[in-house]
């Protein structure tokens, strides 16, 4: 694999001006949690906000200095950043629980923490991800069986006086892009559900407002990253339909490049969703059930 190392080095810079920008204060936790719906919050409860903050804000650097090497020269920063959140919320959410514990009287489920269409809306793009790359993977393999009749360094004509170079095309229908759509959709639903499940079942430090201001925190960032992660990938998928379709083939294209072409129009509403997805579900709302339930 190429490294670029320019690449490396500017995602390093960029982890380490996140993170100091970003550096939680007792100020800061307190503002935290009052945005997350704890009343007036203490000191201490201040300090533990800061906690919460401080042990993913300070995996910023390194997990975006260690998604860069997986770029192979690509320059888009908003996978690389979407991933390294997310990566984040995961250790976080795996980090033992310190201190003393409490027992809440109040029962909790995902719903609890979690809008219900904000995890139906990730599991529909989850699900729209693969078809779209699974069609990419068969589409490819199409192209390969035409490829695979003409000489390596050979061309094909196409409508009296287009020359397509059979090398150029060789290296679009090798794209493995569908398969790391594939593998990183499936390791992506399963680690926001798993975060999800950790916010509902993990043990509860002793305050239990700041304890239900965190879980929900928790569930609502995993979810709205899952989101943008999974508009993100369907625009992935379908570039190699795209790169596909733009290929002159000297016979008749199959239904699953003729057929899609209107799936270039969901790239704009992918990217408003993505953007969306995490404004509205990773942010606090005027209803947050668990968080209030611990106010009476």
């Amino acid at each position: 694999m190429h490294v670029d190392w320019t690449t490396v080095a500017i995602y390093a810079v960029v982890g380490t001006v996140l993170l100091v920008v970003l550096w939680p204060t007792v100020t800061s936790g307190r503002r935290f949690l009052r945005r997350w719906g704890v009343k007036d919050p203490t000191d201490e409860q201040s300090l533990l906000g800061r906690k919460y903050l401080l042990d993913r804000r300070l995996l910023y650097p390194p997990l975006l200095l260690a998604t860069s090497f997986v770029t192979d020269g690509d320059n888009n920063f908003w996978p690389l950043l979407v991933l390294a959140l997310l990566l984040a919320e995961i250790i976080g959410a795996f980090r033992p629980v310190r201190g003393p514990r409490a027992a809440s009287l109040t029962r909790r489920t995902w719903s609890d923490l979690v809008q219900r269409w904000a995890v139906v809306l990730m599991l529909a793009l989850a699900v729209l991800a693969v078809v779209v790359a699974v069609f990419g993977w068969i589409a490819a393999a199409w192209g390969q069986r035409v490829v695979s009749r003409y000489p390596a360094g050979g061309s094909w004509v196409t409508d009296g006086n287009v020359i397509t170079q059979v090398a150029d095309v060789q290296a679009k229908v090798s794209d493995s892009r569908w398969l790391f759509v594939l593998v990183s959709v499936v390791l992506a639903t399963a680690a926001v559900l798993g975060v999800v499940w950790l916010a509902v079942r993990r043990g509860a430090i002793a305050d239990l407002q700041v304890d239900a201001a965190l879980r929900t925190r928790s569930a609502r960032v995993a979810v709205g990253i899952g989101i943008a992660w999974m508009a993100s990938s369907v625009v992935e998928a379908n570039w190699l339909l795209e790169s596909l379709r733009g290929i002159r083939w000297p016979e008749p294209e199959p239904w699953l490049l003729a057929g899609t072409g209107g799936l270039t129009r969901l790239t704009l509403p992918m990217w408003m969703i993505a953007v969306g997805g995490w404004i509205w579900v990773a942010n606090p709302a005027n209803r947050m059930p668990y968080v209030q339930s611990t106010q009476r």
